[in-house]
Parts: C-alpha cells; structure tokens; sequence
C-alpha cells in the first residue's frame, strides 16, 4: 500500500502540475491548439483551462466528483480567450490556496483530475513519461477500492492483490499494472482494449462496471 506523504496529496499533485507546466512552457500557438486523444472534443489549451477550473471548483468546495458534461462546457466557456500565460498564473495562485485541502487529504477528485490529464497530455504530445510515480500507485490502488464489479474479481498489481465484487464465488483474475489501472478505471482503453488485458477467462460482464467514464471510443495508444 502506498502511504500518504505527510502533506498528504499537496506534494503529488504539486510533481504533477509542475510536470504540466514543463510540457506546455516551449509549445507555440499551433501546438497548444492540438487534439488531446484522451479529450476528443479539447485543445491543450482547453484542457489547461479545466484543470484551472477544476482548481476553482475545488477550492469553492463543488468538486465532488466528475463534473457533468455540462458543467465542464461551462469551465471551458468561462476561460474561454484567456491567454495561455494568464491562465497558468490563475492556477499558480489557486494550487498555492488548494494547499489546507490537498495537504488533509481530501481533494481526491482534484488529485485525479490532473494526474489523469497530465498523462492525457503527453499522449497529445508523444512524451510519455512519470508512470512508475508513487502518485500513480496511489491512484490505481484508490480508483481499484472504489470499483464495485457485479462479479468477483482479483486484480494483481505485482505482489499486490485487490479483491472486489461479490464474496463467495469464484473470481476473474486479472494481471495489470499500475499505470493500466489508472488509465483503465478513467476510460483512457477502448472495450477491445479492455477485452485484451491479460484475464483468467472472459471478462465481458465486468467491462461495463470497470471504466468510472467510458471506455474510450476508440483505442487509446500511449
């Protein structure tokens, strides 16, 4: 189990905004106007305006969970036009203020939301990177906790074995990684992805209880 630093998510989505900024510092005008596979309908620079927004959300207390469709048309509409720069000094001042929240722990949606999109973004850009990070442990071994299959499943990270579904029945065994986990569990793998993983037997009566959103449409490669 990967334990919580003492500032508790503060420091890992701290790496991963920092990450962000390094990725988007040299990209020109064209770049940052480029497709993210993993968002379909954004640009980079739309997806550094919902993660701007989401810090917003966060810090107002109405970032609960995944944001509807609508609310995230209106995250995008509201930073709409705001130079890059401008938006990156916005979201410098909120992560500084989100600090009280993420160090106690309980910003789990905000703590996602940009690791997620951080990986997102290096699949728009061909720069992958940072997957054996403690924050992407941290991550598949919360997203596993929550998954509720309608049948008994045994997840193997590793040495590490998660259990979930049903007691008393036999379960589907399923070989993966961290980083799968995580990239899994937020719809970042089409079903035929999904279908792929290295399971036990067939998974299809688990597939639609896997993705928090998704699958992907089509096949996510990274």
């Amino acid at each position: 189990m990967v334990l919580l630093p003492v500032d508790g998510l503060a420091r890992y989505y701290g790496e991963s905004r920092r990450r962000i900024l390094g990725l988007v510092s040299e990209l020109d005008g064209k770049e940052l106007e480029r497709q993210v596979p993993c968002c379909p309908a954004w640009s980079v620079r739309q997806l550094l305006a919902h993660l701007t927004a989401s810090a917003e959300e966060a810090l107002a207390g109405r970032l609960l969970g995944p944001p509807s469709d609508e609310e995230t048309a209106a995250q995008l509409a509201a930073f709409a036009g705001w130079p890059v720069d401008r938006l990156l000094e916005h979201w410098e001042r909120l992560a500084t203020s989100l600090q009280p929240q993420l160090a106690a722990a309980s910003a789990w949606p905000l703590f996602l939301d940009v690791l997620a999109h951080e990986h997102d973004l290096r699949g728009a850009l061909g720069k992958p990177g940072s997957r054996d990070e403690q924050a992407v442990e941290l991550a598949a071994e919360r997203l596993l906790t929550w998954l509720r299959p309608p049948r008994a499943m045994v997840v193997l990270i590793g040495e590490r074995q998660f259990s979930l579904g049903p007691e008393g029945e036999e379960a589907v065994l399923l070989r993966t990684t961290a980083f799968e986990a995580f990239r899994w569990r937020l719809g970042r793998r089409s079903r035929n992805q999904l279908l792929a993983l290295d399971w036990s037997e067939d998974p299809k009566v688990l597939l639609d209880s896997l993705c928090v959103f998704g699958p992907a449409p089509s096949d996510i490669i990274e």
